[in-house]
């Protein structure tokens, strides 16, 4: 099984996105469909997923409460989100906690 990178666009249009999905589904028989950027979208073409029992990646950030078994909504990817996180507080421009004490060293 090979990946391969499609190019249709629902250009917003719910019914629009329903019907290439359905078109993804039964005539190009893909196994898994990554897009719908909008939860208008992603809800619009909810039946069709689920009808087909196919998978869609939602990857959009702000979505959720998706109870389907066919719907992933995996907003930011690993390298977006989780990464920078432990890095950013281990890091040496990582905000103090607390104010440390200044001192001078005696000179000889």
């Amino acid at each position: 099984m090979a990946a391969v990178r499609g190019g249709d666009d629902g250009a917003s249009g719910w019914p629009t996105s329903a019907e290439k999905a359905r078109r993804l589904i039964r005539e190009d028989q893909v196994a898994a469909t990554f897009g719908c950027w909008t939860s208008a979208s992603r809800k619009a073409v909810k039946p069709v997923f689920e009808k087909n029992r196919s998978l869609l990646f939602h990857p959009v950030q702000y979505a959720g409460l998706e109870q389907s078994p066919y719907i992933f909504c995996s907003g930011a990817t690993t390298n977006q989100q989780i990464v920078p996180g432990p890095a950013a507080t281990t890091s040496s421009r990582a905000p103090p906690t607390r104010s440390p004490r200044r001192t001078r060293r005696p000179t000889a």
